[in-house]
């Protein structure tokens, strides 16, 4: 079953960040698997809102690595269009030593 927390939201002049921490128990035997989700909110001038999201599922199956990577992504205000390339980045750094 997939579940998730909101971390932490972000507004800035016509938009709004939310950044979510989705967990996963329906893998493994119940070890509980770890990812991302970012909704994104503009709103237009003639109260138009424009929503867009992205979500990375499994990413990590320790509590404090996403919570660490959420640091991430709130501090640079990523978005969702670019979710799957920071976290693919955040992986490969991890694997060859350049732990950021």
């Amino acid at each position: 079953m997939e579940r998730s927390i909101l971390y932490k939201v972000q507004t800035m002049r016509n938009m709004e960040l939310e950044y979510y921490i989705i967990i996963d128990d329906t893998h493994f035997g119940g070890c509980e698997g770890y990812g991302a989700r970012i909704i994104k909110t503009e709103y237009g001038v003639k109260s138009e809102k424009c929503i867009e999201s992205s979500q990375v599922n499994n990413i990590f199956y320790k509590r404090f690595d996403i919570e660490k990577f959420m640091e991430i992504l709130v501090c640079n205000e990523v978005t969702p269009m670019s979710l799957k390339d920071i976290t693919e980045d955040y992986i490969e750094d991890r694997l060859y030593g350049t732990i950021i």
